[in-house]
């Protein structure tokens, strides 16, 4: 529940600008996934991750954490299929 709390308030602060709080809680966020160890969020941590790197402009850095969360994703799925 912790994990998705962390999840609307990154996309609520990544909405409204709020860079540099968007950035706090993707650090919460990953730091609670790792230690739960839920790959889910620990996926949507990098895929958050990207969109805030796009925001900086940092495109490097966003496809970057965009194929680490496919990796992360496919891995999941073939997991459950």
């Amino acid at each position: 529940l912790r994990m998705e709390a962390h999840s609307w308030r990154i996309a609520l602060s990544l909405q409204r600008g709020r860079l540099a709080d968007a950035a706090a809680e993707i650090e919460r966020l990953r730091a609670l996934a790792a230690e739960a160890r839920r790959p889910r969020f620990v996926a949507l941590g990098h895929t958050f991750a990207a969109s805030l790197a796009m925001a900086y402009g940092d495109f490097a850095r966003a496809e970057h954490e965009v194929r680490a969360a496919a990796r992360l994703n496919q891995r999941i799925h073939a997991y459950h299929s």
